[in-house]
């Protein structure tokens, strides 16, 4: 990681040449109440979140991160300034929180991000109490050129408690890397075969127009 820092520029001059990367996860995780309860029909409790991939304090490098609800809770506008960066709620219909991620160099633009809440299993399944459904996706952050509080910010970010994903991300890489070669092998090997038909093709082809030549010699003395 290479990073030029004009000391003159003080704590807002921009580190040239440099890149940091924080891998995140966010989703939520949602509990069946096993039917719907009486006074509201909400079928589920559930949480919405952001986290660091790592076991990270992300407090030292994230300000806020605000969640916008559905119109129709009170206060759908949610605003987290320390961790656990998550909103607990309860419901009975899926739909598009959006995400904004703020950090603490103002001059860093925010992230937004988009997910659609997930409550119900898919295929859909009879409710159960305490069945738990989650939808989580990982992201990373990446902070091109970033500020020397920027930077500081991110590489003094200590380990806060140990996390356990849903999703097993690394077997999940292992696989992907995995299908990722077996289908560039696969079309590589068709490409090869195309590759000696079109030139099978083009040696019929020659062979042709050399009997056609030889009959109109052969005609036409």
């Amino acid at each position: 990681m290479a990073a030029e820092l004009n000391s003159a520029d003080g704590p807002s001059g921009r580190l040239k040449g440099t890149t940091v990367v924080k891998p995140i996860i966010y989703g939520n995780i949602a509990q069946s109440f096993g039917k719907k309860r009486e006074e509201d029909n909400h079928t589920h409790e559930w949480t919405v979140f952001v986290r660091s991939y790592r076991d990270e304090d992300v407090s030292q490098w994230v300000k806020k991160v605000q969640f916008k609800l559905h119109d129709s809770y009170a206060d759908p506008v949610r605003v987290l300034t320390s961790p656990p960066f998550e909103v607990v709620e309860t419901g009975w219909g899926e739909f598009e929180i959006v995400i904004k991620i703020f950090f603490t160099d103002p001059t860093e633009k925010p992230v937004t991000l988009y997910h659609a809440l997930k409550l119900f299993a898919t295929p859909p399944v009879a409710l159960t109490p305490g069945k738990r459904v989650f939808s989580e996706h990982y992201d990373e952050i990446v902070f091109t050129d970033p500020t020397h509080h920027m930077y500081t910010c991110l590489m003094n970010a200590g380990v806060q408690q140990i996390l356990k994903h849903e999703t097993d991300y690394v077997a999940l890489e292992k696989d992907t890397i995995t299908l990722i070669a077996n289908a560039t092998k696969k079309v590589e090997e068709e490409i090869a075969d195309k590759k000696k038909l079109i030139q099978g093709y083009k040696e019929a082809k020659e062979q042709y127009v050399n009997k056609i030549a030889k009959l109109d010699t052969e005609v036409n003395g």
